[in-house]
């Protein structure tokens, strides 16, 4: 397993488990709880369990939609809106491929004012597709389904374009453009948040990003020992 592949299912993991304790402890924003209750009923949650074993048995790739599963992320409370992905990898690909979809919703009242309808946006985070052509970079798209023929998302207008603007991502890798995900959801200090997850094992594979860096802020090293960082990410 690569540290690319390794590092993902940690932080993968870290996501569900960070969603599940905050359900359990009751830390999770109570006014968020029935828009995460009502979203749970048409977007089945993945739990930690299942991720850990559909991980097990992914030999290197996986597609959630396959599996009826998606990962709840952590509120965005001051936005009053809760984040929904599905997630699809083979790094058994050369090179290898990530493709996020996310669906953030809003809850259907915000300032004392109820919605008329539901609110939501989503887009999907995806790696270059091929050396040349219009979309040969790492790029954020929006999107109106978690499939590309699938059933619309609540909220989305059928107006909404699904090929441009395509706005290109600052990411070398797929781990990088997990972190893209987070750091555009929560902001940049939203990974000193993140106790349990070791950062500093996958320096290396943010190397040429423009990420703040965790912890210490440093930038991280260029050439860092993967297979180090390999074992601290294994412990």
């Amino acid at each position: 397993m690569t540290l690319d592949e390794t590092a993902i299912h940690r932080l993968l993991l870290w996501v569900v488990k960070s969603e599940e304790v905050a359900q359990r402890k009751g830390s999770y924003p109570e006014k968020l709880l029935p828009l995460r209750e009502s979203l749970a009923g048409a977007y089945r949650p993945c739990t930690f369990s299942q991720l850990e074993g559909l991980l097990r048995k992914s030999n290197r790739k996986l597609n959630l939609e396959d599996h009826g599963a998606y990962i709840f992320l952590d509120p965005i409370a001051d936005e009053a809106a809760v984040p929904v992905a599905s997630f699809n990898f083979d790094f058994s690909a050369k090179p290898p491929v990530l493709r996020i979809r996310v669906a953030v919703f809003g809850s259907p009242e915000r300032n004392g004012t109820a919605a008329s309808a539901a609110r939501s946006i989503a887009f999907r985070l995806e790696p270059p597709e091929g050396t040349s052509g219009v979309h040969s970079y790492p790029h954020l798209q929006l999107i109106s389904g978690f499939t590309k023929d699938g059933a619309s998302i609540p909220g989305i207008p059928d107006w909404m374009p699904d090929s441009q603007p395509a706005w290109p991502l600052d990411s070398r890798g797929p781990f990088a453009l997990l972190c893209c995900l987070m750091i555009g959801l929560y902001g940049a200090e939203y990974i000193n948040a993140m106790n349990g997850f070791d950062y500093t094992a996958t320096a290396s594979l943010l190397t040429g990003c423009h990420f703040p860096w965790p912890l210490e802020r440093r930038s991280p090293p260029g050439n860092s020992n993967r297979k180090v960082a390999r074992k601290k990410l294994n412990r």
